[in-house]
């Protein structure tokens, strides 16, 4: 009875590893576009910057 309940354990503990680990690729999955997005927003006013110093 002991070794059933010793693989019903091991079985949450992995559903548990599994769930986190998608919690966590959710996340990254949602900012990642975030990041990107504000990365080429803040290029793109630096560029628009420089072309408007250069050309005064």
């Amino acid at each position: 009875m002991d070794l059933k309940i010793l693989e019903v354990e091991m079985e949450k503990a992995e559903l548990d590893k599994a769930r986190a680990e998608v919690v966590k690729m959710w996340k990254e999955v949602f900012w990642y576009p975030v990041v990107m997005a504000a990365g080429l927003l803040g290029a793109g006013a630096a560029a628009a910057i420089a072309i408007i110093k250069i050309l005064e």
